[in-house]
């Protein structure tokens, strides 16, 4: 019991948890000043000096703003 190949968080077919995924925190867009109506915005996330993910973000509506819409920045990894 416990031996190698016992855990399944190496399998290709296991699912994504929420706890492995990017999050995005209102209060923080709030703070910086980004949901502003009309506003820009783009967030990356980092691990040991990596990029792991980047999402852009834009404020639609009048004051007070009405919704932010999310998209997925996803680059081509470069070519050595």
């Amino acid at each position: 019991m416990g031996g190698v190949g016992s855990g399944n968080w190496y399998r290709f077919d296991k699912k994504t948890t929420t706890g492995e995924c990017h999050s995005v925190d209102v209060r923080y867009l709030h703070r910086e000043g980004l949901l502003a109506p009309g506003r820009w915005f783009s967030l990356r996330w980092s691990r040991a000096e990596r990029e792991t993910g980047s999402i852009g973000g834009v404020v639609e509506g009048t004051e007070p703003p009405e919704r932010v819409i999310l998209e997925s920045i996803r680059e081509h990894p470069r070519e050595a």
